[in-house]
């Protein structure tokens, strides 16, 4: 087994707004590369990201949560949020389901995940453009939630930073990297929590793991991470 298991113990303007407009699922047509995987990132989400205005917004935010957490980064011992425990309600929902967590927790409002996945563009019996999951997480909760890359900003400090501030995150990894038995595929967790060295907490969606809390190591995280590209939402 590679992770150990036990049971459960932010509005910035941005390109995204402007130009991430979620495709739908009657008008889109998924390509070869995402048809294999629920959750993917397009070429348009990508080039947004890298864009001048985007880089602005995300190290205003970067610098903005670390200069109002860092007092609170030596927590000790396990700090976990309580959010929901739903799942996927079918195979390519998983990035729905994460945004129906993050979304019920922040703000206690339960939006169905088949309006979720209708908002983000969720292509039917495929998924979703992991991009698109942006502007509904910050209309849905009001707060000010960017997409990171991990190869860039550290996914660590970022989490501790919201987990501190009650603010669970997304993260968009490789399946197999986080379970033995896992599929080869694009898939979300919600973070929920972080702990003593470097631990970091995950809910998984997917029904086969979605019966207890998981952690893992900081380092093996961003290996799952950056095996489908290194995309967090913070």
């Amino acid at each position: 087994m590679k992770f150990k298991k036990v049971l459960s113990v932010l509005c910035a303007a941005s390109a995204f707004l402007l130009n991430a407009c979620p495709i739908f699922a009657n008008d889109a047509e998924p390509t070869q590369d995402t048809a294999v995987d629920p959750v993917w990132i397009s070429d348009e989400t990508e080039q947004i990201y890298w864009s001048d205005e985007y880089q602005e917004t995300l190290r205003n935010k970067v610098e903005k949560l670390q200069e109002q957490s860092a007092p609170k980064l030596t927590r000790a011992g396990d700090v976990v949020l309580n959010t929901p425990r739903y799942t996927q309600e079918n195979g390519y929902y998983c990035l729905p389901a994460s945004v129906q967590i993050v979304v019920k927790y922040t703000k206690g409002i339960l939006y169905s995940q088949t309006d979720l996945a209708n908002t983000m563009g969720t292509v039917t019996g495929v998924g979703t453009d992991f991009g698109n999951a942006l502007v509904p997480v910050r209309n849905l909760t009001g707060l000010d939630y960017e997409i990171g890359n991990t190869n860039q900003y550290n996914f660590y400090n970022n989490m501790v930073a919201d987990i501190n501030g009650n603010c669970p995150v997304i993260y968009f990894v490789n399946e197999a990297s986080l379970h033995d038995n896992g599929t080869n595929i694009g898939h979300t967790v919600v973070g929920n929590g972080y702990g003593n060295n470097a631990t970091v907490w995950f809910w998984d969606v997917d029904p086969a793991f979605g019966y207890t809390n998981w952690y893992c190591s900081s380092s093996e995280m961003n290996s799952a991470l950056q095996a489908e590209g290194g995309y967090y939402i913070f």
